[in-house]
């Protein structure tokens, strides 16, 4: 779920790994020309499903883009992580499934109220499956984060 800008962030910004309820954030200035993400997250809550190489899934979203989902898990995957994920739309009669990878982790943490789990972003969506997330999305306020 990060954007192509994010590739270019320092090594500690990579590693994506956090454990609040932000998003990950690097330790250098960021330049504030270029928004972070290119597409705006949106808090939802659907069905989903991950496939990887050696395990299946079923549990639940915490938000949603254009570009990548949040998936709510104890199961976390090392990053680079490809994962096969299949959630439904309200509005749809067939899942949508995608690949991607996980590009950030928010484990447990016992003085923090948000679910541990894996930021996945989308790498081969149809146009047809990103038209109807868009669809799907544009009824829903996106999620902000403070800059501070």
């Amino acid at each position: 779920m990060q954007t192509s800008r994010d590739k270019n962030l320092p090594a500690q910004a990579e590693s994506g790994t956090h454990s609040s309820g932000d998003a990950a954030r690097p330790s250098a200035p960021e330049d504030t020309a270029q928004p972070r993400r290119q597409h705006a997250r949106h808090n939802v809550e659907l069905e989903v499903t991950m496939e990887s190489e050696t395990n299946f899934y079923m549990g639940l979203t915490e938000n949603l883009s254009e570009g990548g989902i949040f998936i709510a898990t104890h199961m976390l995957k090392p990053l680079g992580t490809p994962i096969e994920v299949s959630f439904k739309l309200p509005d749809l009669s067939d899942p949508i499934k995608v690949n991607g990878t996980v590009r950030w982790l928010r484990e447990y943490s016992p003085t923090s109220d948000t679910s541990p789990g894996i930021g996945v972003r989308f790498e081969h969506i149809g146009t047809e499956h990103a038209e109807q997330i868009r669809r799907f999305l544009e009824a829903r306020d996106p999620l902000f984060y403070d800059e501070d």
